[in-house]
């Protein structure tokens, strides 16, 4: 009797195993296929870098009184450039906002509902440095490299940027042995002064554009072989002017500017080309223009800015 028992109970523990078994290769199926799942998802998410042009983020700070940075990623120098500027430097905030502390332009956009668009592009309008990306605080991870560099990539945050545009972001932050910090104040970009406000604070040089930190957002590709570019506006003054020495800051040339063209006034912005380039794409990520397929004879690229562009310029 009792060997009958012993038996019984093997057989029961057997099957105990087996099931355990076949639970387990199950829940390791299921595992790989949701692992398949996200890598698939990943590699073939839109990315909004390709990696053969730098790279400019705005990131804000979780403190009004905290520096804001610019990080630029270059994947020819394989460099990574944090350039950080004092929160109390005074600036025009994009979409005609008024004069601000730049410290204060991430609470003005939330209060704006205009999320992080609104730093790279008051930062663009007043320092003339092309920057098309934004992110909260967590991106600066990125300069640091090692885990942090993991967790930017990795860690979900406010940001223009995609999931994979982060992770490939933190592969580059992780191989980048070249890493460089400029504390924008120690420069000639910007002169000490008295705020309107009250206190001391920072203004930006009308010379900032020509100075060598400018050469940082200027894209190889497009400075090596300049595309001719046409601007076409329905403003006339220094916000057409600006924008012009914005985009020769990028390496590209602007041959011809024809203002007060009434045929693009209630239109915002419209970039025309044969084709899309990288000039075009940045252009467009840093004004958020449209892209329309065009043949052109005399330009490479034509862009034209109505009145609903310098609404929110």
């Amino acid at each position: 009797m009792p060997s009958r028992k012993r038996e019984r109970k093997k057989r029961k523990n057997n099957k105990a195993k087996k099931s355990l078994r076949g639970f387990r290769k199950v829940l390791l199926f299921f595992a790989l296929l949701v692992l398949f799942i996200i890598l698939l998802w990943v590699f073939v998410m839109p990315t909004k870098w390709d990696k053969q042009a730098r790279l400019a983020l705005a990131v804000s700070n979780n403190s009004e009184q905290g520096p804001i940075s610019i990080l630029i990623f270059d994947p020819i120098g394989q460099s990574i450039t944090t350039i950080s500027i004092p929160p109390n430097t005074e600036v025009s905030a994009s979409h005609n906002l008024g004069s601000w502390p730049l410290g204060s332009i991430p609470a003005l956009a939330k209060n704006e509902k205009l999320e992080g668009s609104l730093l790279p592009k008051t930062i663009t309008k007043t320092l003339k440095f092309p920057v098309e990306h934004w992110a909260d605080n967590d991106a600066n991870g990125f300069s640091s490299g090692g885990v942090r560099a993991l967790k930017a990539g990795l860690f979900p945050y406010k940001t223009s940027l995609t999931l994979k545009d982060k992770i490939n972001l933190a592969f580059f932050a992780l191989k980048s042995q070249t890493r460089e910090d400029i504390d924008l104040a120690k420069t000639s970009a910007l002169s000490k002064v008295e705020l309107v406000g009250g206190g001391s604070g920072y203004k930006v040089r009308d010379n900032a554009r020509s100075l060598s930190i400018a050469k940082l957002f200027s894209v190889s590709k497009i400075s090596q072989d300049p595309p001719k570019i046409k601007i076409l506006s329905a403003n006339k003054g220094s916000n057409i002017e600006n924008i012009s020495q914005t985009i020769e800051v990028l390496g590209a040339k602007t041959y011809s500017l024809d203002s007060l063209v009434s045929e693009v006034s209630q239109t915002d912005c419209i970039i025309r080309a044969d084709k899309e380039t990288i000039t075009s794409k940045l252009i467009s990520n840093i004004y958020g223009c449209e892209f329309k397929e065009t043949k052109l004879v005399n330009f490479d690229i034509e862009i034209s800015f109505g009145d609903k562009f310098f609404a929110r310029f």
